[in-house]
Formats: structure tokens, sequence, C-alpha cells
């Protein structure tokens, strides 16, 4: 409860159900990164951020608003 953010990044997202069984992801907005090296390795648009703006201050502002 004391944490002060509102964005994790969750690397294996199959983990999701289970942090959301013990109520401890569901107040954060969740990241997923591929961590793709080759470009055949990213993610399909299934994992996306939508922002205000399309720009780096756009994302920042997202990520630190969290779901609120």
């Amino acid at each position: 409860e004391e944490l002060n953010f509102s964005t994790v990044e969750i690397k294996k997202p199959e983990k999701i159900n289970y942090l959301s069984l013990t109520n401890r992801i569901d107040k954060f907005l969740v990241l997923h990164n591929s961590d793709a090296h080759f470009l055949w390795d990213i993610h399909e648009k299934e994992y996306f951020i939508e922002v205000e703006s399309i720009d780096a201050s756009g994302i920042i502002d997202k990520l630190g608003k969290g779901l609120s």
C-alpha cells in the first residue's frame, strides 16, 4: 500500500492471473515488454499504450498516471 508508483512491468504475462487473484496488481497500469532482439520477436498490437500525444511526454504522462 505504501509504494508510490502506479505502473509496473511484468516480464511473464502469465503471472497476471495469479497477481490479480492475490489483489496485488489490479491497481496498477501493467506493461509487458517483449525484450525483442529481432523484428520477428516484437509483440503484436495486443500490447499497446493509449496516450494523449504521440511523443515521449505523452508516454511519460500515461506511465505516471497509471490507471487513474
